[in-house]
């Protein structure tokens, strides 16, 4: 019996979708550090009195959404999974109370957020990062259409 005649078991099985998956986890990955360099580079060209703050906690942010990509296919708990989200989270929330730019990130942080959690917890907290995101804008911004529509 060769390799090729043992049954697939413990094996994954080849999929058509596969690249298709992987362009997506690679283009949210882009995303994720497109929309954060934007952000830090956005608060240098104005002048952001916050600069050093925006640009610690976006290297903060992309040092933690990195450990959550090396760390994604080794066996860790749920909770784990979970805590690494949270921090994610918070550095975010830290970046949308110093720039509205930060409203950008949101976007990502849906899908994340979706992948991560079940979706009894996942639904809910995208609505929770939702009304954070138009929090950010208008604390910013003001209560303006574009402050509540763009997030």
């Amino acid at each position: 019996m060769t390799v090729l005649d043992a049954p697939l078991v413990g094996r994954v099985q080849p999929s058509a979708l596969r690249p298709v998956f992987t362009s997506l986890r690679v283009g949210l990955h882009v995303l994720v550090v497109g929309l954060t360099i934007f952000v830090a580079a956005r608060a240098a060209v104005v002048g952001s009195e916050d600069l050093v703050a925006i640009v610690i906690l976006s290297i903060a942010f992309l040092g933690t959404y990195a450990v959550g990509i090396v760390t994604a296919h080794q066996v860790i708990t749920p909770w784990m999974r979970a805590g690494w989200l949270v921090m994610l989270l918070g550095l975010w929330l830290g970046l949308a109370a110093l720039t509205p730019d930060a409203a950008f990130l949101a976007f990502p942080l849906f899908f994340i957020e979706l992948h991560v959690l079940p979706a009894r917890w996942s639904v809910p907290l995208v609505a929770v990062t939702f009304v954070l995101s138009v929090w950010g804008s208008t604390s910013h911004l003001g209560f303006e259409v574009g402050s509540v529509v763009g997030p």
